[in-house]
């Protein structure tokens, strides 16, 4: 699990990068969205972890977290100046790796527990936060 996380961290920093080589604006919509993303998976690895070692719950989400700045960091690299096409096809991939996710595993997972009022209303009220967001930066 940790490895396959791992990957997946790495996978978003190259995103990241690309967003960042692409524009301004775009990467850092893409840091508030995987930061939150960051603060659950963070969570989720620390609770499943055999050892209660301080170093242990701090130091693994930290390292999986260190993969996400190093793929910023060839996202950055590689990306900047790149094509118009060559970014599109990068931050596609991107949005279509984020689509999955949250198609396949979260939204599967949510409904077998069963739709809640609560749950409906944060998803809507975190859509309206990212819009906010995203207009604030717009203006």
């Amino acid at each position: 699990m940790i490895a396959t996380i791992g990957i997946d961290f790495l996978i978003d920093g190259v995103v990241l990068g690309a967003g960042f080589a692409s524009d301004r604006s775009t990467g850092i919509l893409l840091t508030i969205a995987i930061t939150l993303e960051y603060l659950f998976v963070g969570l989720s690895v620390s609770a499943t972890l055999p050892t209660r070692s301080p170093w242990a719950l701090i130091g693994l989400p930290t390292m999986l977290a260190l993969l996400t700045l190093i793929g910023t960091a060839i996202g950055v690299a590689t990306l900047t100046g790149a094509s118009k096409p060559v970014m599109a096809a990068v931050l596609g991939f991107g949005a279509v790796v984020f689509m999955y996710l949250v198609t396949e595993e979260l939204l599967v997972k949510a409904h077998e527990q069963g739709d809640t009022a609560f749950g409906s209303a944060t998803f809507f009220v975190g859509f309206l936060c990212y819009l906010l967001i995203e207009q604030a930066m717009a203006s």
